[in-house]
């Protein structure tokens, strides 16, 4: 048996007395117990409660009851069996586990692959957020500050607890994050182009998949094109995202006609074909840097460019070379 992909909580979570916190104040016991035994069914932690297993300041309490700040709650260890697996392999472990770019005591940034979901969800058994619990099972309030999609890679922010949480939620919404991405686009990106702003509007399409068009009822979306350079015809471009509705970069450049390489769900066939030529098996769409500030406290992570794009740009560029020599 493979032990490693074995979620317990009995290794995770023995005995625990947890002092409330002034974020989780006037929060009902049941939800703030939620967040720390994730993996733990729910039907399970109401019987805990009602059973006397979990107590506040040393007292029964009822699933409903309103936890204060400074308040101690006991939270008993729960027998492996009963809890649900998340069948994270131990190779996946490994590789988020190098791919940590930074942490400290607030935030976590990891170097997503593509391939790799954010969360679990439909048809989903895990995410990038399910392996970093895995291994940090003794910080319980992990939570995704953000998403990327399946197919993207790069700078992935994590919070540790509540708190940073928050700070980063607010800091976005007085747009002081930088979310910057580099991204293959097919044809030469006019230099004219350096703001992409339209409505977007999430709609299912013929095949059944969620997508991101332009329309008069959809959201403000907005790019800005902080750079470009011309690779064998096609264009390396970095964009920032000013707002972070789904797809939108992929939305955007196909606006411009200049989709993103490998997009089968926006992208130029022929083009995706081309590419697929020269070895690209993947969306060439990367999170290359993530900064924000709040209250003090700033970050900024920058991540190149994967092995597997590189490669791509290097025969671009000699096949450029070659035609044009």
């Amino acid at each position: 048996m493979d032990t490693k992909n074995k979620t317990s909580l009995e290794t995770h979570f023995p005995v625990q007395i947890v002092e409330v916190e002034e974020e989780d104040s006037g929060r009902r016991l049941d939800n703030f117990l939620f967040a720390f035994l994730k993996h733990v069914p729910k039907q399970l932690i109401y019987k805990l409660v009602r059973s006397g297993q979990v107590r506040v300041d040393g007292g029964r309490i009822k699933p409903n009851f309103r936890i204060a700040s400074g308040q101690k709650v006991r939270i008993p260890p729960v027998h492996a069996n009963l809890v649900e697996k998340t069948g994270v392999p131990s190779r996946r472990l490994e590789e988020l586990e190098k791919a940590i770019r930074h942490e400290d005591e607030s935030f976590l940034v990891v170097d997503k692959p593509s391939g790799l979901a954010s969360h679990s969800g439909s048809g989903v058994r895990y995410g990038a957020i399910d392996v970093i619990r895995e291994l940090r099972p003794h910080a319980p309030r992990i939570e995704l500050a953000h998403r990327l999609d399946k197919e993207t890679s790069g700078c992935l922010l994590i919070a540790k607890n509540l708190r940073a949480l928050r700070a980063f939620q607010a800091a976005s919404l007085d747009r002081l994050v930088t979310k910057q991405y580099q991204a293959l686009l097919y044809g030469v990106l006019s230099s004219r182009d350096k703001v992409i702003k339209t409505q977007l509007e999430i709609k299912r399409g013929s095949n059944g998949k969620r997508q991101s068009i332009k329309s008069s009822n959809g959201k403000e979306a907005i790019t800005v094109i902080a750079g470009r350079r011309i690779v064998g015809n096609n264009t390396l471009a970095t964009l920032v995202l000013k707002t972070g509705r789904m797809h939108q970069i992929r939305a955007h450049t196909k606006e411009l006609n200049c989709p993103v390489a490998g997009d089968g769900d926006y992208g130029d066939k022929a083009f995706n074909s081309k590419m697929r030529g020269l070895g690209l098996s993947r969306l060439f769409l990367h999170a290359n840097r993530l900064a924000f500030a709040s209250d003090g406290y700033r970050l900024d992570i920058r991540v190149p460019l994967p092995s597997e794009l590189t490669a791509v740009l290097e025969k671009l560029a000699h096949l450029d070379k070659l035609k044009n020599s």
